[in-house]
């Protein structure tokens, strides 16, 4: 099993699949061209994606081990399906914090299973319309700072009191 990938010279690289659990860190700074991206990695703890300019599809699964995630150059990014990973006794503990504000063309987020997960920013993120958010139970999100979305899901969550008021274009809930 590997743990780290070299794809520094594969410049023209436009999808990325990978999975393995020994995988701990994987550095894509140099693949601007990848558009999509598929990773299963239990143990990946560092992600590099400050080349990517071009991704627009972001999937990111069974991510016990992710210390962080920074989306910020990310700017193209349309969709993003970020889970932790839920076995009993095998939380994710380590993401705390996750910022979307710079994801100006995101439309569709779907995050779950980070236990630790506390703040999730989605304040300029305007094309979001779509927020499913799944089994964080300290997670803190201000859902009226972006006013656009339509569709937003919560499962699992331990919020006592959501504020939806501001979301006048919501069609599910």
């Amino acid at each position: 099993p590997f743990s780290t990938v070299d794809l520094s010279n594969n410049v023209n690289l436009e999808e990325l699949n990978m999975s393995g659990d020994a995988l701990t860190s994987l550095d894509l700074q140099s693949n601007a061209q990848l558009l999509i991206i598929d990773v299963s990695a239990m143990n990946l703890e560092t992600i590099n994606l400050s080349g990517c300019t071009q991704l627009e599809t972001l999937t990111l699964s069974s991510m016990q081990s992710l210390q962080s995630l920074d989306i910020s150059s990310n700017t193209q990014l349309i969709e993003a399906d970020l889970s932790g990973i839920r076995f009993i006794g095998q939380p994710n503990t380590v993401l705390e914090s996750l910022d979307l504000s710079q994801n100006t063309n995101l439309e569709l987020a779907r995050i779950q299973y980070f236990d630790a997960l506390t703040g999730l920013n989605i304040e300029g993120a305007n094309a979001l319309n779509s927020l499913h958010t799944y089994f964080m139970p300290n997670l803190d999100i201000d859902f009226n700072s972006n006013t656009n979305i339509k569709g937003l899901l919560l499962g699992g969550m331990a919020m006592e009191t959501i504020d939806i008021s501001q979301l006048s274009d919501l069609s599910y809930f």
